[in-house]
């Protein structure tokens, strides 16, 4: 549980409670996402959300309270794309603050972004691309569905990483190949990548 978030910015060093929104009540975090360009998401113990700006401190509208969600919804995720904008993953579907927008609801909970793209995936195996033209996902189907998903990572060479528990595959956007490698035994949802003349994927196994 955190109690405060502390800046530190060029010039300064600061200490600032969340406590903006009563007077009487210093608003407990549960979770921070630490975002590019100065942004920090803040999901407080009743599920609450903040947007923090560092950019607008010291001014008391540096953390601001969102209102454009449910706070009965469960938080998945919160990450940046390469443009600035901010995805909010949740079980009611993805939510954008920036210029792009999207119209479906799918409770996507991971989500990865290659020069070719960005890509969103539910755990029940939905794998898919998000256009910009349309503002909505294209679906990326392999030629065996994918009953799950634990993950997804991108590599050096801007191929995805699918994980499964006991399976990877890898994803290549260029030629919208899939690849499967089974595992034998049980995975953790994570993989670290070497690199010397060729590529080596190393996964982590569940203890």
């Amino acid at each position: 549980m955190i109690n405060a978030v502390t800046y530190s910015t060029p010039g300064h060093t600061n200490t600032r409670t969340l406590s903006f929104f009563n007077k009487s009540l210093t608003n407990s975090v549960s979770k921070l996402y630490a975002l590019g360009k100065g942004i920090t998401w803040a999901v407080g113990m009743q599920n609450e959300l903040y947007r923090i700006d560092e950019n607008k401190f010291p001014a008391t509208e540096s953390v601001e309270l969102y209102s454009g969600r449910n706070e009965r919804d469960t938080i998945y995720g919160i990450t940046q794309d390469k443009d600035g904008d901010e995805w909010i993953l949740t079980n009611k579907g993805a939510l954008i603050v920036g210029q792009k927008s999207i119209s479906n609801l799918m409770p996507f909970e991971f989500m990865v972004e290659v020069p070719g793209g960005i890509y969103l995936a539910t755990s029940k195996g939905f794998f898919t691309r998000y256009d910009t033209q349309s503002q909505d996902v294209l679906p990326c189907v392999p030629e065996q569905p994918i009953s799950e998903i634990t993950g997804l990572k991108s590599l050096a060479d801007n191929k995805i990483v699918i994980l499964q528990n006991r399976s990877i595959i890898l994803y290549d956007p260029a030629n919208e190949k899939f690849t499967v490698h089974e595992m034998p035994i049980e995975i953790d949802s994570d993989v670290f990548e070497t690199k010397k003349e060729i590529y080596g994927y190393w996964a982590s196994t569940m203890e």
